[in-house]
């Protein structure tokens, strides 16, 4: 642009200096992709448990969900917010449906004695220096 251009240019849009254009470009990201969380774990590793009232805890992830709310090896998860577990499948079905930062209530069996835990759903546990809390 020619300083006359400019000048003229910069009158017309009310600068008394010289203007310089500035380029915008705007990322457009669908609505729903800002609001998304992602999908959940409580932090253990299954087992079958034997009678299939339930689904065994093998190994609990040192700080995740579980281990915060004293969920241990050898206990056996029947119900995750009020939905059976039954079998392994129903386990995932349930936790599936769960998304990072959404309460969880968790009854369980530990030996003969029925407890409930109340845990906030964590990101898939990350394998770090220390694995397992128990």
């Amino acid at each position: 642009m020619t300083q006359s251009a400019s000048k003229s240019l910069s009158r017309a849009a009310g600068f008394g200096a010289r203007f310089f254009g500035v380029a915008i470009v705007v990322l457009w990201l669908a609505p729903a992709a800002w609001s998304q969380r992602a999908h959940g774990s409580l932090g253990i590793v299954l087992e079958p448990d034997s009678d299939g009232s339930g689904v065994g805890i093998r190994e609990v992830y040192a700080n995740g969900p579980a281990d915060r709310g004293w969920l241990r090896s050898g206990d056996v998860v029947e119900r995750i917010n009020n939905q059976p577990t039954r079998n392994v499948g129903d386990y995932r079905r349930i936790v599936a449906s769960l998304l990072v930062g959404d309460p969880a209530v968790v009854d369980y069996r530990r030996g003969k004695k029925k407890r409930t835990a109340r845990v906030t759903v964590d990101s898939e546990a990350v394998e770090t220096g220390r694995k397992f809390g128990n």
